[in-house]
């Protein structure tokens, strides 16, 4: 390839590069960013605890390395 044929295929990639940042920048634009609104999350929370869980969780053993 001849220095032309280079310089004309820079810049055919350099407009590729051009459009195929513009239209992402687009789609980024456009997308909706507000998650769809679940029911279950905005439910009650039950305030007592379970204590059965909490004594099983304090029963676990857990190794460390040795230092």
């Amino acid at each position: 390839m001849n220095t032309k044929e280079i310089f004309k295929l820079l810049i055919i990639v350099g407009i590729m590069l051009v459009v195929w940042i513009g239209y992402e920048a687009y789609i980024a634009s456009t997308k909706s960013t507000l998650p769809e609104f679940k029911v279950e999350i905005a439910s009650e929370i039950d305030p007592n605890l379970d204590v059965e869980t909490l004594n099983n969780l304090s029963s676990k053993i857990y190794y460390q390395q040795a230092q």
